[in-house]
């Protein structure tokens, strides 16, 4: 029987480094392969019988990870398609790193942190979905798509760069909080946030 190790990058971002740390530990259980997901992490399946030995391995480097759940689903953002898709933005290397270094916990709905003049990188799959704003420099519409839902939310007013941590804890404790309103719910209301 197969188990699935997910890995995240949040970002879609891994240091050369750590990938190879990785995958070392995925050699020493004769991995032969490893695949990407839609969310930019890394998927790993392997036998039932290796799973310790590997997951002691992803533990002993630190690194993050599940076994057959999606409790903790990527942070997804156009960052990898920056310099190769994406010109003349205020949107750099700099402001994505600043971001990621700020959301210092893992969040259990799906975020999405994407530059509007792109299409490398789904806008709306996520639960909670910044766009960066083409007219204001460091600042980002916000858009909601509830959790098991169509529903769709256009926060009203911009939001600046170094809140957008703070504005994502926030409104994934309330969703989470009251999960009848929020969760697989048609009648989810962006303005009770």
């Amino acid at each position: 029987m197969e188990q699935t190790v997910t890995i995240n990058f949040p970002g879609g971002i891994i240091s050369p480094g750590s990938l190879y740390n990785i995958l070392v530990a995925a050699a020493k259980v004769r991995l032969r392969y490893v695949r990407f997901g839609l969310r930019q992490q890394l998927l790993i399946d392997l036998a039932s019988y290796n799973v310790e030995t590997f997951t002691k391995e992803l533990d002993e480097l630190g690194i993050d990870y599940e076994v057959d759940t999606h409790h903790f689903p990527n942070i997804i953002s156009s960052y990898p398609a920056e310099e190769i898709f994406i010109r003349n933005t205020w949107l750099t290397e700099g402001v994505y790193k600043d971001i990621f270094d700020a959301i210092n916990f893992r969040p259990s709905v799906k975020v999405n942190i994407c530059d509007n003049n792109q299409s490398f990188t789904p806008m709306l799959t996520g639960n909670i979905n910044w766009v960066a704003s083409s007219q204001s420099a460091h600042y980002w519409h916000l858009i909601i798509r509830f959790p098991k839902t169509n529903v769709v939310y256009e926060w009203n007013q911009l939001c600046y760069t170094n809140n957008i941590a703070s504005m994502t804890q926030r409104i994934e404790a309330i969703i989470n909080a009251s999960p009848d309103e929020f969760i697989d719910n048609e009648n989810a209301k962006g303005e009770k946030l």
